[in-house]
């Protein structure tokens, strides 16, 4: 997946040395996210194994000119049961990539190739209250914020703990224009237009239906 000067590739065993000192290094994690350490040979079975990439993935991000690495995302199905259909995606940047619109770049890439390829009614993104950058990021790859899931376990990488966190999502049947697409590859800043899926559209009279907080979003159940 290739977006103006950034690229997307699977992560590969090979990276496993990269990735466990990334996500080892509370730089790289900053201040709101928080993961369970693993070691090298950890990351090599995992990314050793078959994966469907319907399901779930993880790739590293690299600029397009040089080919380096700075940054990971993914997604995931976080529904157990597949009555609804639906993709979380998470994205982090390098402390030295940062504000440069990297994590735009390759979160509007990856939503729109995710509507492209796969038969996805909502693609979401959730962020700690007050992690504003990853809430721009989520915005500016064509989502609207929904609401807040409050109250939330969050593991650390000591001592877990209770947070709120932003909900963003873009379903489909909505167009959108972002500024990162790039001559001479697919536009990925443009999303093909389909019938609202029904799950997803059940899904969406429900969360409009919910009772406003007091600070006017919807609370989660």
């Amino acid at each position: 997946m290739i977006g103006k000067s950034v690229r997307l590739r699977i992560a590969e065993p090979q990276d496993a040395a990269l990735l466990a000192g990334w996500f080892a290094d509370p730089e790289y994690l900053g201040a709101f996210y928080n993961v369970w350490p693993e070691s090298v040979r950890d990351w090599e079975q995992s990314l050793s194994k078959d994966i469907d990439v319907t399901e779930k993935c993880t790739m590293v991000i690299e600029r397009s000119d040089t080919g380096e690495a700075v940054g990971t995302m993914g997604y995931y199905q976080p529904f157990t049961l597949h009555l609804y259909r639906a993709l979380e995606i998470w994205y982090q940047v390098h402390p030295s990539a940062r504000r440069q619109g990297i994590a735009t770049q390759a979160a509007c890439v990856v939503v729109n190739h995710l509507f492209d390829a796969l038969p996805v009614g909502r693609i979401f993104a959730t962020a700690v209250v007050g992690n504003d950058a990853s809430c721009r990021v989520a915005e500016h790859a064509g989502m609207r914020r929904e609401g807040i899931l409050r109250n939330i376990f969050i593991p650390a990488r000591k001592a877990g703990r209770r947070t709120s966190l932003r909900d963003h999502a873009r379903r489909l049947g909505r167009r959108v224009h972002l500024p990162c697409g790039a001559p001479g590859v697919l536009a990925p800043h443009t999303a093909i237009v389909r019938v609202q899926a029904p799950a997803a559209l059940g899904h969406r009279i429900l969360r409009l239906l919910a009772p406003r907080g007091r600070d006017g979003d919807r609370p989660f159940p």
